[in-house]
Protein backbone atom coordinates (compact mmCIF):
# COMPACT_ATOMS: atom_id res chain seq x y z
CA UNK A 1 0.00 0.00 0.00
CA UNK A 2 1.33 3.30 -0.66
CA UNK A 3 -0.66 6.06 0.84
CA UNK A 4 2.24 9.01 -0.07
CA UNK A 5 -0.46 11.66 -0.54
CA UNK A 6 -1.99 11.10 3.05
CA UNK A 7 1.98 11.20 4.78
CA UNK A 8 2.90 14.56 3.06
CA UNK A 9 -0.71 15.79 4.04
CA UNK A 10 -0.23 14.81 7.66
CA UNK A 11 3.23 15.69 7.74
CA UNK A 12 2.23 19.36 6.83
CA UNK A 13 -1.05 19.07 9.19
CA UNK A 14 1.67 18.20 12.07
CA UNK A 15 4.05 21.20 11.16
CA UNK A 16 1.06 23.64 11.55
CA UNK A 17 -0.07 22.06 14.40
CA UNK A 18 3.23 22.39 16.41
CA UNK A 19 3.87 25.39 14.69
CA UNK A 20 1.10 26.85 16.93
CA UNK A 21 0.81 24.83 20.01
CA UNK A 22 4.61 24.67 21.52
CA UNK A 23 5.50 28.26 22.83
CA UNK A 24 8.35 30.04 21.08
CA UNK A 25 9.43 31.38 24.08
CA UNK A 26 10.49 28.48 25.77
CA UNK A 27 11.67 26.44 22.28
CA UNK A 28 14.96 29.69 22.86
CA UNK A 29 14.68 29.51 26.74
CA UNK A 30 15.15 26.07 27.52
CA UNK A 31 18.12 24.78 25.73
CA UNK A 32 21.58 23.38 26.54
CA UNK A 33 23.43 26.23 28.51
CA UNK A 34 20.55 28.54 28.57
CA UNK A 35 20.53 30.02 32.38
CA UNK A 36 17.34 28.65 34.34
CA UNK A 37 15.88 29.72 37.98
CA UNK A 38 14.95 26.40 39.66
CA UNK A 39 17.87 23.73 40.79
CA UNK A 40 16.22 20.46 39.94
CA UNK A 41 13.23 21.33 37.67
CA UNK A 42 13.24 18.99 34.47
CA UNK A 43 11.16 20.58 31.77
CA UNK A 44 10.70 18.07 28.37
CA UNK A 45 10.91 19.91 25.03
CA UNK A 46 9.80 17.62 22.10
CA UNK A 47 11.88 14.11 23.06
CA UNK A 48 14.35 15.65 25.63
CA UNK A 49 14.30 16.31 28.79
CA UNK A 50 16.18 19.20 30.27
CA UNK A 51 17.13 19.71 34.30
CA UNK A 52 18.34 22.84 35.97
CA UNK A 53 21.43 22.40 37.04
CA UNK A 54 24.11 24.33 39.06
CA UNK A 55 27.92 24.82 37.53
CA UNK A 56 29.70 26.94 39.29
CA UNK A 57 27.75 30.55 40.42
CA UNK A 58 24.97 30.14 37.33
CA UNK A 59 22.20 28.17 36.75
CA UNK A 60 21.66 26.69 33.26
CA UNK A 61 19.50 23.96 31.72
CA UNK A 62 21.26 20.67 30.74
CA UNK A 63 20.07 17.99 28.76
CA UNK A 64 19.06 14.71 30.87
CA UNK A 65 20.96 11.77 29.22
CA UNK A 66 19.33 8.95 28.26
CA UNK A 67 20.47 6.01 30.55
CA UNK A 68 21.69 3.15 27.80
CA UNK A 69 20.55 -0.27 28.83
CA UNK A 70 23.32 -2.60 29.04
CA UNK A 71 23.49 -6.37 27.55
CA UNK A 72 22.94 -8.85 30.27
CA UNK A 73 25.80 -10.58 30.90
CA UNK A 74 26.60 -14.86 29.93
CA UNK A 75 27.07 -16.02 33.11
CA UNK A 76 30.76 -17.86 32.90
CA UNK A 77 28.62 -21.05 33.74
CA UNK A 78 27.05 -21.44 30.59
CA UNK A 79 30.03 -19.15 28.21
CA UNK A 80 31.27 -22.33 27.46
CA UNK A 81 28.32 -23.19 25.57
CA UNK A 82 27.82 -20.64 23.21
CA UNK A 83 28.35 -22.15 20.25
CA UNK A 84 29.40 -19.27 17.58
CA UNK A 85 27.76 -18.27 14.05
CA UNK A 86 31.31 -19.84 12.24
CA UNK A 87 29.64 -21.27 9.00
CA UNK A 88 30.11 -18.43 6.73
CA UNK A 89 26.96 -18.34 5.18
CA UNK A 90 25.96 -15.21 6.62
CA UNK A 91 21.75 -16.06 6.47
CA UNK A 92 20.63 -18.73 8.66
CA UNK A 93 22.65 -20.78 11.33
CA UNK A 94 22.18 -22.45 14.83
CA UNK A 95 25.17 -20.87 16.25
CA UNK A 96 25.08 -17.25 18.80
CA UNK A 97 23.97 -14.74 18.70
CA UNK A 98 21.46 -15.24 16.18
CA UNK A 99 22.02 -12.98 12.87
CA UNK A 100 20.52 -9.87 13.37
CA UNK A 101 19.02 -9.67 10.00
CA UNK A 102 16.44 -12.83 11.15
CA UNK A 103 12.79 -12.03 11.80
CA UNK A 104 11.10 -11.53 15.00
CA UNK A 105 9.99 -14.67 16.69
CA UNK A 106 8.62 -14.01 19.93
CA UNK A 107 5.69 -12.50 20.60
CA UNK A 108 3.36 -11.30 18.43
CA UNK A 109 4.58 -11.59 14.49
CA UNK A 110 1.94 -10.33 11.36
CA UNK A 111 2.22 -12.20 8.50
CA UNK A 112 0.91 -10.00 5.02
CA UNK A 113 -0.41 -13.09 3.15
CA UNK A 114 -0.37 -12.06 -1.05
CA UNK A 115 -2.16 -14.54 -3.59
CA UNK A 116 -0.65 -14.29 -6.96
CA UNK A 117 -1.56 -15.52 -10.09
CA UNK A 118 0.34 -15.99 -13.86
CA UNK A 119 -1.58 -15.40 -16.94
CA UNK A 120 -0.70 -18.95 -18.33
CA UNK A 121 -2.96 -20.54 -15.71
CA UNK A 122 -6.79 -20.95 -16.48
CA UNK A 123 -7.88 -22.24 -13.47
CA UNK A 124 -7.48 -21.14 -9.70
CA UNK A 125 -8.64 -21.79 -6.23
CA UNK A 126 -10.48 -19.12 -4.11
CA UNK A 127 -7.73 -17.39 -1.70
CA UNK A 128 -9.80 -18.65 1.02
CA UNK A 129 -9.16 -22.10 -0.26
CA UNK A 130 -5.49 -21.35 -1.09
CA UNK A 131 -5.00 -20.19 2.59
CA UNK A 132 -7.03 -23.07 4.10
CA UNK A 133 -3.84 -24.93 3.07
CA UNK A 134 -1.86 -23.37 6.09
CA UNK A 135 -3.75 -21.60 7.99
CA UNK A 136 -4.86 -21.78 10.81
CA UNK A 137 -3.03 -24.76 11.26
CA UNK A 138 0.63 -23.30 10.93
CA UNK A 139 0.07 -20.44 13.41
CA UNK A 140 -1.36 -23.34 16.08
CA UNK A 141 1.89 -25.16 15.62
CA UNK A 142 4.21 -22.24 16.12
CA UNK A 143 1.60 -21.66 18.99
CA UNK A 144 2.40 -25.23 20.29
CA UNK A 145 6.17 -25.54 19.54
CA UNK A 146 7.18 -22.09 21.34
CA UNK A 147 5.23 -23.11 24.06
CA UNK A 148 3.07 -19.91 23.57
CA UNK A 149 5.76 -17.41 22.99
CA UNK A 150 5.17 -16.78 19.61
CA UNK A 151 1.88 -15.63 18.48
CA UNK A 152 2.08 -16.23 14.12
CA UNK A 153 -1.13 -13.98 13.18
CA UNK A 154 -1.66 -14.81 9.17
CA UNK A 155 -3.36 -11.63 7.77
CA UNK A 156 -3.97 -12.33 4.37
CA UNK A 157 -5.28 -9.73 1.54
CA UNK A 158 -7.94 -12.19 0.16
CA UNK A 159 -7.34 -11.24 -3.59
CA UNK A 160 -5.37 -12.70 -6.76
CA UNK A 161 -3.03 -10.44 -7.90
CA UNK A 162 -2.04 -10.93 -11.76
CA UNK A 163 2.40 -10.93 -12.60
CA UNK A 164 2.84 -9.93 -15.67
CA UNK A 165 4.38 -13.33 -17.16
CA UNK A 166 3.84 -16.59 -17.38
CA UNK A 167 4.58 -18.97 -14.96
CA UNK A 168 7.39 -20.32 -16.64
CA UNK A 169 8.91 -17.44 -17.04
CA UNK A 170 10.02 -17.21 -12.82
CA UNK A 171 12.44 -18.85 -10.79
CA UNK A 172 13.21 -18.96 -7.62
CA UNK A 173 16.86 -21.02 -8.35
CA UNK A 174 18.73 -17.80 -8.00
CA UNK A 175 18.85 -14.92 -4.73
CA UNK A 176 18.34 -12.59 -7.95
CA UNK A 177 15.50 -14.51 -9.47
CA UNK A 178 13.87 -14.91 -6.40
CA UNK A 179 14.15 -11.52 -5.22
CA UNK A 180 13.05 -9.96 -8.19
CA UNK A 181 9.82 -11.97 -7.49
CA UNK A 182 9.31 -10.85 -4.71
CA UNK A 183 9.77 -7.01 -6.12
CA UNK A 184 7.17 -7.37 -8.52
CA UNK A 185 4.61 -8.88 -6.23
CA UNK A 186 5.04 -6.04 -3.68
CA UNK A 187 4.65 -3.61 -6.56
CA UNK A 188 1.58 -5.45 -7.05
CA UNK A 189 -0.01 -5.59 -3.81
CA UNK A 190 1.08 -2.47 -2.44
CA UNK A 191 -1.58 -0.12 -3.58
CA UNK A 192 -4.11 -2.09 -1.76
CA UNK A 193 -1.99 -3.61 0.89
CA UNK A 194 -1.13 -2.12 4.32
CA UNK A 195 2.54 -3.08 4.73
CA UNK A 196 2.97 -0.54 7.75
CA UNK A 197 3.24 -3.65 10.26
CA UNK A 198 4.21 -6.32 8.35
CA UNK A 199 7.06 -8.54 10.29
CA UNK A 200 6.68 -11.50 7.80
CA UNK A 201 5.55 -11.65 4.15
CA UNK A 202 4.05 -14.99 2.46
CA UNK A 203 3.46 -14.63 -1.01
CA UNK A 204 1.24 -18.08 -2.28
CA UNK A 205 0.83 -18.94 -5.88
CA UNK A 206 -1.42 -20.22 -7.52
CA UNK A 207 -1.00 -23.87 -6.10
CA UNK A 208 -2.10 -25.55 -9.60
CA UNK A 209 0.85 -24.21 -11.26
CA UNK A 210 3.88 -26.50 -11.62
CA UNK A 211 6.79 -24.14 -12.74
CA UNK A 212 7.66 -23.27 -9.37
CA UNK A 213 7.38 -26.62 -7.94
CA UNK A 214 9.25 -25.55 -4.38
CA UNK A 215 8.74 -22.92 -2.02
CA UNK A 216 11.60 -21.10 -0.92
CA UNK A 217 12.26 -18.70 2.52
CA UNK A 218 12.50 -15.01 1.71
CA UNK A 219 15.96 -14.35 3.75
CA UNK A 220 16.98 -11.59 2.65
CA UNK A 221 20.04 -9.05 3.69
CA UNK A 222 18.34 -6.11 5.18
CA UNK A 223 20.04 -4.22 2.49
CA UNK A 224 18.35 -6.04 -0.11
CA UNK A 225 15.28 -5.64 1.78
CA UNK A 226 12.17 -3.96 0.43
CA UNK A 227 10.27 -0.95 1.70
CA UNK A 228 6.58 -0.78 1.53
CA UNK A 229 4.48 1.92 4.00
CA UNK A 230 8.11 2.80 5.47
CA UNK A 231 8.71 -1.12 6.77
CA UNK A 232 11.62 -3.36 6.19
CA UNK A 233 10.12 -6.45 4.37
CA UNK A 234 12.94 -9.03 3.81
CA UNK A 235 11.83 -12.27 5.96
CA UNK A 236 9.24 -14.45 4.64
CA UNK A 237 8.51 -17.16 1.86
CA UNK A 238 7.24 -17.93 -1.30
CA UNK A 239 5.21 -20.71 -2.20
CA UNK A 240 5.31 -23.61 -4.64
CA UNK A 241 3.06 -26.45 -6.13
CA UNK A 242 4.16 -28.73 -3.30
CA UNK A 243 2.32 -26.58 -0.97
CA UNK A 244 -0.61 -28.73 -1.31
CA UNK A 245 2.00 -31.86 -0.46
CA UNK A 246 3.52 -30.09 2.79
CA UNK A 247 0.30 -28.50 3.89
CA UNK A 248 1.18 -26.07 7.30
CA UNK A 249 4.59 -27.52 8.06
CA UNK A 250 5.72 -25.90 4.36
CA UNK A 251 5.02 -22.70 5.97
CA UNK A 252 6.57 -23.59 9.80
CA UNK A 253 9.91 -25.32 7.88
CA UNK A 254 10.58 -22.15 5.19
CA UNK A 255 9.07 -19.20 8.52
CA UNK A 256 11.98 -21.42 10.60
CA UNK A 257 14.57 -20.07 8.01
CA UNK A 258 13.60 -16.83 8.14
CA UNK A 259 13.60 -17.10 12.03
CA UNK A 260 17.06 -17.87 11.42
CA UNK A 261 17.09 -21.30 11.30
CA UNK A 262 18.80 -23.54 9.33
CA UNK A 263 18.04 -27.05 7.07
CA UNK A 264 19.01 -30.46 8.55
CA UNK A 265 18.11 -32.72 5.77
CA UNK A 266 20.85 -33.20 3.19
CA UNK A 267 21.51 -31.09 0.30
CA UNK A 268 22.96 -33.20 -3.37
CA UNK A 269 22.06 -36.71 -1.95
CA UNK A 270 20.21 -40.01 -3.47
CA UNK A 271 16.36 -39.81 -2.22
CA UNK A 272 17.30 -42.26 0.38
CA UNK A 273 20.09 -40.38 2.19
CA UNK A 274 18.09 -37.17 2.44
CA UNK A 275 17.39 -37.29 5.62
CA UNK A 276 20.92 -39.32 7.08
CA UNK A 277 21.27 -36.20 9.66
CA UNK A 278 18.34 -36.03 12.09
CA UNK A 279 15.51 -38.54 10.41
CA UNK A 280 12.34 -37.60 11.22
CA UNK A 281 13.25 -34.94 14.14
CA UNK A 282 12.77 -31.27 13.48
CA UNK A 283 10.03 -29.28 11.21
CA UNK A 284 13.75 -28.15 9.74
CA UNK A 285 14.36 -32.02 8.69
CA UNK A 286 11.63 -33.55 7.80
CA UNK A 287 9.25 -30.54 7.25
CA UNK A 288 6.35 -32.86 7.30
CA UNK A 289 3.63 -32.65 10.37
CA UNK A 290 2.71 -36.26 9.87
CA UNK A 291 6.35 -37.40 10.82
CA UNK A 292 6.75 -39.28 14.04
CA UNK A 293 8.46 -35.81 15.77
CA UNK A 294 8.56 -32.91 13.87
CA UNK A 295 8.85 -30.68 16.99
CA UNK A 296 11.80 -29.06 17.01
CA UNK A 297 15.00 -29.61 18.57
CA UNK A 298 15.75 -27.78 22.32
CA UNK A 299 18.83 -26.31 20.62
CA UNK A 300 17.15 -24.60 17.56
CA UNK A 301 14.35 -23.43 20.27
CA UNK A 302 16.68 -21.71 22.47
CA UNK A 303 18.55 -20.11 19.31
CA UNK A 304 15.44 -18.59 18.34
CA UNK A 305 14.19 -17.31 21.86
CA UNK A 306 11.59 -20.11 22.68
CA UNK A 307 13.53 -21.41 25.43
CA UNK A 308 15.81 -19.37 28.01
CA UNK A 309 19.21 -19.99 29.00
CA UNK A 310 18.15 -21.07 32.97
CA UNK A 311 16.56 -24.32 30.69
CA UNK A 312 19.68 -26.15 29.72
CA UNK A 313 22.36 -27.31 31.65
CA UNK A 314 25.84 -26.28 30.16
CA UNK A 315 28.18 -29.08 31.52
CA UNK A 316 31.79 -28.69 30.13
CA UNK A 317 32.70 -31.88 32.33
CA UNK A 318 29.60 -33.78 30.97
CA UNK A 319 29.78 -36.09 34.04
CA UNK A 320 26.40 -35.95 36.21
CA UNK A 321 23.08 -37.41 36.64
CA UNK A 322 20.31 -34.76 35.00
CA UNK A 323 16.56 -34.44 35.19
CA UNK A 324 15.04 -33.65 31.65
CA UNK A 325 11.73 -32.67 30.74
CA UNK A 326 10.07 -33.37 27.57
CA UNK A 327 10.66 -30.27 24.94
CA UNK A 328 7.07 -31.12 23.91
CA UNK A 329 6.19 -29.49 27.11
CA UNK A 330 6.66 -25.62 28.92
CA UNK A 331 9.05 -25.21 31.65
CA UNK A 332 11.75 -27.46 33.29
CA UNK A 333 15.35 -28.13 32.49
CA UNK A 334 15.27 -29.39 28.39
CA UNK A 335 18.56 -30.28 27.25
CA UNK A 336 21.99 -30.90 28.78
CA UNK A 337 24.85 -28.86 26.43
CA UNK A 338 28.25 -30.45 26.99
CA UNK A 339 30.65 -28.07 24.41
CA UNK A 340 33.19 -30.63 22.87
CA UNK A 341 35.13 -27.88 21.15
CA UNK A 342 34.92 -24.06 19.90
CA UNK A 343 32.04 -24.89 17.74
CA UNK A 344 31.06 -27.98 18.76
CA UNK A 345 28.44 -30.19 21.65
CA UNK A 346 26.90 -32.75 22.24
CA UNK A 347 23.45 -32.00 23.35
CA UNK A 348 20.62 -34.49 25.12
CA UNK A 349 16.77 -33.70 25.53
CA UNK A 350 13.85 -35.93 25.90
CA UNK A 351 11.35 -36.65 23.86
CA UNK A 352 7.70 -37.94 24.17
CA UNK A 353 4.78 -38.83 22.10
CA UNK A 354 3.24 -35.53 22.86
CA UNK A 355 1.24 -32.75 20.93
CA UNK A 356 2.51 -32.65 17.83
CA UNK A 357 5.37 -35.81 18.67
CA UNK A 358 2.52 -37.85 19.58
CA UNK A 359 3.29 -40.82 16.85
CA UNK A 360 6.52 -41.06 18.24
CA UNK A 361 7.06 -45.17 18.52
CA UNK A 362 9.63 -44.60 20.77
CA UNK A 363 10.14 -42.28 23.81
CA UNK A 364 13.41 -41.68 25.44
CA UNK A 365 16.86 -39.22 25.49
CA UNK A 366 17.72 -38.05 22.28
CA UNK A 367 21.29 -37.50 21.68
CA UNK A 368 22.93 -35.03 19.08
CA UNK A 369 26.03 -33.20 17.95
CA UNK A 370 26.00 -29.98 16.72
CA UNK A 371 28.48 -28.08 14.68
CA UNK A 372 27.83 -24.38 13.91
CA UNK A 373 30.82 -24.20 11.49
CA UNK A 374 29.10 -26.59 9.00
CA UNK A 375 26.45 -24.71 7.32
CA UNK A 376 22.99 -25.46 6.42
CA UNK A 377 22.18 -28.72 4.82
CA UNK A 378 25.49 -30.53 5.44
CA UNK A 379 25.18 -31.81 8.91
CA UNK A 380 25.08 -28.99 11.42
CA UNK A 381 23.22 -31.41 13.39
CA UNK A 382 23.44 -35.17 13.49
CA UNK A 383 21.59 -37.76 15.40
CA UNK A 384 23.11 -40.06 17.40
CA UNK A 385 22.20 -43.71 17.61
CA UNK A 386 23.26 -47.27 18.74
CA UNK A 387 21.23 -48.54 15.72
CA UNK A 388 23.05 -48.15 11.99
CA UNK A 389 21.33 -46.03 8.87
CA UNK A 390 20.92 -48.87 7.03
CA UNK A 391 18.26 -50.50 10.07
CA UNK A 392 16.90 -47.17 10.89
CA UNK A 393 16.96 -44.62 8.44
CA UNK A 394 14.54 -42.25 10.22
CA UNK A 395 16.27 -42.66 13.65
CA UNK A 396 12.96 -43.66 15.21
CA UNK A 397 15.29 -46.34 17.91
CA UNK A 398 17.50 -43.28 18.11
CA UNK A 399 15.92 -42.49 21.66
CA UNK A 400 17.43 -43.78 24.71
CA UNK A 401 14.79 -46.04 26.57
CA UNK A 402 15.18 -46.64 30.29
CA UNK A 403 18.22 -48.87 30.89
CA UNK A 404 19.88 -48.17 27.64
CA UNK A 405 23.19 -46.31 27.37
CA UNK A 406 24.66 -44.72 24.08
CA UNK A 407 28.58 -44.16 23.69
CA UNK A 408 30.37 -41.41 22.16
CA UNK A 409 33.48 -38.99 22.20
CA UNK A 410 34.41 -40.89 25.43
CA UNK A 411 31.07 -39.98 27.01
CA UNK A 412 27.97 -42.93 27.92
CA UNK A 413 24.91 -41.48 28.36
CA UNK A 414 22.61 -43.53 29.79
CA UNK A 415 18.66 -43.17 31.00
CA UNK A 416 18.45 -44.24 34.64
CA UNK A 417 14.81 -43.86 35.03
CA UNK A 418 11.53 -42.14 33.51
CA UNK A 419 8.27 -40.92 34.43
CA UNK A 420 5.95 -38.81 32.05
CA UNK A 421 7.47 -35.65 33.08
CA UNK A 422 11.10 -35.94 33.54
CA UNK A 423 13.76 -38.82 31.79
CA UNK A 424 16.54 -39.09 33.80
CA UNK A 425 20.12 -38.91 32.13
CA UNK A 426 23.40 -40.32 33.59
CA UNK A 427 26.42 -38.92 31.99
CA UNK A 428 29.35 -40.91 32.59
CA UNK A 429 33.38 -41.08 31.66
Amino acid sequence: MNPGWRTAAAITAAIFLFGVVTPSVQAATVKAGASCTTVGKATKVGTKTYVCTKVGKTKVWKLKATPVAKPTPTPASFSKCMLPVADGRGDVALGLPRIAARGKAVGDVRATVIFVDFPDMTTRPTPEAALGLVSPRASEIFKEISYGRLNYMIEPNLNWFMMSKPSTAYSYSTFRSHHDFVKEVIALADPTTDFSKTDSLIVITNPLQRALSFGPAMTFPASEGFIADGRLINNGTTSGSDISYWGAAWLNHEIGHSFGLVDLYAYGVAPDQTFKFTGEFSLMGLNDERSRAPGLLAWERFVIGWLDQSQLVCAPSGVGTYNLSPVATAGGTKAVVIPTGATTALIVESRKPIGIDGKLSKSGLLVYRVDTSIQSGRGVVQVLSNTSLAADPRYLKAPLAVGESLTVGGYTFTNKSTSPDVDVLVVSR
